[in-house]
């Protein structure tokens, strides 16, 4: 397995901390130069290894910043975070990426829309 590891910032202010595990065959099909300035892994997996992911799935929940998330958001320790816990899989179920980000609640709305076919 292979971690990634990102912070993202809203204006200059540390927002959320993310981090991505893939397995090793798929991670080293990754260029890590472009995923950097791009953000996002998803597009690389179909080009590079023709797996598209196709669904994922989030479970968000509350969490207080530990050590990790204190130091990387310049935060206080037990401020609430809007944690994020992702799975990932291609076409055929294979799995592609899991997922956590933990995101300062007082930057962070999660939005989200229902409707009926």
């Amino acid at each position: 397995m292979w971690r990634l590891r990102r912070v993202t910032t809203a204006s200059g202010t540390p927002f959320s901390v993310n981090e991505s595990w893939f397995l090793e065959d798929l991670a080293k099909k990754l260029d890590l130069r472009t995923l950097i300035k791009h953000g996002s892994p998803y597009h690389h997996f179909e080009r590079a290894a023709g797996r598209p992911v196709v669904e994922a799935v989030d479970y968000i929940g509350a969490e207080l910043a530990g050590p990790l998330e204190t130091s990387l958001l310049e935060i206080e320790t037990g401020q609430p975070l809007l944690a994020i816990l992702r799975y990932a899989h291609d076409d055929k179920h294979r799995p592609i990426e899991v997922a956590r980000s933990a995101a300062r609640a007082d930057m962070y709305r999660y939005f989200v829309k229902l409707s009926r076919p």
